[in-house]
């Protein structure tokens, strides 16, 4: 696939096939990202992968966790301001992330007063939207978080364009990093390691509406300087 495509159609996928991914591409993935640029080529990346009975558990617990109303506890409280993300953001980046979850909401029918369905949504998210695998990406706790973070961003957009390439989808999840605690006592996270991220990945349900909306970009003129 050319890489202007890929760049054009890749998107967040918050539906999946119930098909397993094989072992062959999940690894094939997974190593071409790893070609990202990095500081000083340190490649801090580190990759948890969760799938089969391992990701079932984890997903039925975040979902717990979330109905029981437990705080969320990133590693990084720094990178994630996990209370209500868009209080003190500037205006306008503020609004494309309130439009954004406008628009999500309502291409599912699910209009401001319903409880029930954004109840409902929020645990779908909380379950990683059933996608059969999550990759935690994160890296040592002794780097430094600005460019650690920055490099896991190359990576993760690697791995996603990647993916798209193979024909599979992947969503860049902040819940896949709420709960960081319980996912050490479920998968084979290393004592070193935080998680910066999760990544939710599966073949796409193509017909899914949330899958399908049309997607919103500013125009260069609101974010580029003196071009």
């Amino acid at each position: 696939m050319d890489l202007q495509q890929a760049m054009t159609e890749r998107r967040s996928i918050r539906a999946y096939q119930d098909k397993a991914v094989s072992p062959d591409i999940l690894r094939k993935i997974i190593d071409r990202a790893a070609k990202a640029p990095s500081a000083g080529n340190t490649q801090p990346w580190e990759v948890v992968v969760a799938q089969g009975t391992a990701l079932e558990t984890v997903r039925a617990e975040s979902e717990r966790l979330f109905l029981d109303g437990v705080p969320a506890k990133a590693d990084l409280p720094n990178v994630f301001n996990v209370g209500k993300l868009s209080d003190a953001w500037p205006e306008q980046l503020a609004t494309r992330y309130q439009d954004c979850g406008r628009l999500i909401l309502g291409t599912l029918g699910i209009e401001r007063g319903d409880k029930a369905g954004r109840q409902a949504f929020y645990r779908a998210m909380y379950r990683f939207f059933e996608a059969p695998v999550l990759l935690l990406v994160g890296f040592n706790k002794q780097m430094p978080e600005g460019y650690a973070m920055f490099d896991l961003g190359l990576f993760a957009q690697n791995l996603c364009l990647t993916a798209h390439a193979e024909g599979l989808g992947t969503c860049i999840m902040a819940v896949g990093a709420f709960y960081p605690e319980m996912m050490r006592t479920k998968l084979p996270i290393p004592p070193h390691l935080q998680i910066g991220v999760g990544i939710a990945l599966g073949y796409p349900d193509n017909e899914a509406p949330i899958n399908r909306f049309e997607r919103q970009y500013a125009p260069l003129e609101e974010w580029v300087h003196g071009l």
